[in-house]
């Protein structure tokens, strides 16, 4: 059987796309389409031509009534980004008119008005660190397409009143933000940890949504499911909200693109683009201390946001007493970049220390699966607990009932009726060449390893996406909202649990 592949054009945000039955892989057909974009000055005269050529098929494909399918893929029309899996086709090649890039499997790899020589060209169609496809790191810069389109314009008016509410020294780490210890607790180790996690799922996942999301100039033109991925991505931190078995019918719908979604009574979160340029920066302050402002009902004296483009995250205290004066911290690297090493980022940290901080879900302890355990259970379980963990908060099992037990570990992450105690390293795991990374994520980025308690007796749980999981696993999947369904190889990232 041949290499299928599609060549497409995009253009007005409308897909024109020629199907390959053949020959398709890109020293083959990649190549050619390459050939056919001219550079330099022809490229200037070449674009306009082309975006008038699409002008009139798109003409012919609406007098047809915009046909959404086809007898065949020869030559097709849709307003839908051409999935190659679904028309069986091994590559991609898509030159975009609207954003100026050269993508391949819907990824961008190089600017279109600056495309490298063959030999480079085929260097950098490669896989990332989450074993998606991108543009190699080894390709010139000038070539690589690792940005996306400038911010938008912030007034001066904005700036200002954002200076008139964020005196001098406004902007702390995190953990002066909060007023706790600089080194991180016990038990915000342990939520780090699994928001690394979650965080590499959700990049081995969604890469599609989390590459598209640099190419917005402004927060309002987010897509549903990147607003979706953003608000699920901060919701992690706050809460292990999984479930073995989801009707994917009742999640519920993004919410509005307008205002702040509270994820707490004292916490909410604000979506953006570009923190790292700083009136941007200012200007979703701006927009996240107004939606704190407007809040009337239940929302106490302080209350902190979260402000986050994906790529980064700003935590915000907003104090109403004061007249809503602001601190935040600087703006920090959230999601890893998709050749990251290690899957620890500042703002993950940050993140995972504020969901500690704020007001908790209500929760029983009686409803603990600690408080299950008779005397002698917890008695036996105590020194391995101790000697494992080294948290010396552990030692106080020794003199507590079962109750107690569970007050103490009511802080501690739990995934299902598993409690997760303590951080277990995962050694770094690096392929020696590019065939072995072919689709597949490095390991350390996506697994997890965790204490944990079953049936009453010390274990391991092991976290990582369903699909590299194995042995006697339990299957999670992560609540998130309903425009995610059908973006990643399930509806929600999943997670596996293996009892060592």
């Amino acid at each position: 059987m041949g290499t299928h592949g599609l060549k497409v054009y995009r253009h007005n945000a409308i897909y024109f796309f020629h199907y390959s039955q053949m020959d398709s892989y890109p020293d083959w057909l990649g190549v050619r389409i390459l050939a056919e974009i001219p550079q330099d000055d022809e490229f200037e005269e070449w674009l306009p031509l082309m975006r008038k050529q699409l002008d009139r098929e798109c003409e012919i494909w609406e007098a047809k009534g915009r046909p959404s399918e086809y007898e065949n893929f020869v030559d097709a029309v849709t307003e839908d980004r051409p999935d190659g899996p679904y028309y069986d086709a091994d590559f991609v090649y898509e030159i975009d008119l609207d954003e100026l890039v050269f993508r391949v499997d819907g990824r961008p790899m190089f600017w279109l008005d600056c495309l490298p020589p063959k030999d480079v060209f085929l260097q950098g169609i490669s896989f990332d660190n989450y074993g998606d496809r991108a543009c190699a790191l080894s390709v010139p810069e000038e070539y690589r397409c690792d940005g996306g389109l400038a911010p938008c314009v912030v007034e001066d008016s904005v700036v200002e009143e954002y200076r008139s509410y964020a005196a001098e020294g406004s902007v702390v780490p995190i953990h002066e933000l909060l007023g706790v210890p600089e080194s991180l607790s016990p038990v915000e180790t342990v939520w780090t940890r699994l928001l690394e996690v979650m965080i590499g799922l959700m990049m081995y996942r969604f890469s599609a949504i989390v590459k598209e999301i640099v190419f917005h100039p402004s927060w309002t033109e987010l897509m549903t499911e990147e607003r979706a991925l953003g608000l699920t991505a901060v919701k992690a931190a706050f809460e292990v909200d999984v479930t073995r078995d989801i009707d994917l019918k009742k999640l519920p719908p993004t919410p509005m693109k307008e205002g702040v979604w509270w994820v707490r009574r004292d916490a909410c979160v604000c979506l953006a683009t570009h923190l790292d340029e700083e009136r941007s920066m200012h200007a979703s302050i701006v927009r996240l201390r107004e939606g704190v402002m407007r809040e009337k009902a239940g929302a106490p004296d302080v209350v902190y946001g979260v402000v986050t483009s994906v790529y980064h995250i700003v935590i915000v205290r907003v104090d109403r007493s004061a007249g809503g004066a602001v601190w935040h911290t600087p703006a920090l690297q959230f999601f890893p970049s998709s050749y990251a090493t290690s899957a620890s980022t500042p703002g993950i940290t940050a993140l995972a220390r504020l969901g500690r901080h704020v007001e908790p879900i209500e929760g029983a302890a009686a409803d603990h699966p600690l408080a299950r355990l008779s005397g002698e259970a917890l008695g036996e379980l105590t020194q391995d607990l101790v000697a494992r963990t080294n948290n010396p908060e552990f030692a106080k099992l020794s003199y507590s009932t079962a109750s107690s037990a569970a007050e103490l570990f009511i802080g501690y992450p739990l995934l299902g009726e598993y409690p997760l105690l303590s951080v277990i390293d995962v050694p770094p795991e690096f392929p020696e060449g590019p065939e072995e990374r072919r689709k597949k994520p490095y390991r350390h980025l996506v697994i997890g390893k965790f204490t944990t308690i079953a049936d009453g007796k010390l274990a391991v749980v092991h976290l990582a996406p369903y699909t590299m999981s194995g042995g006697n696993c339990s299957t999670f999947m992560v609540k998130t909202f309903r425009q995610m369904v059908g973006h990643g190889e399930v509806a929600c990232v999943s997670a596996c649990l293996i009892q060592a």
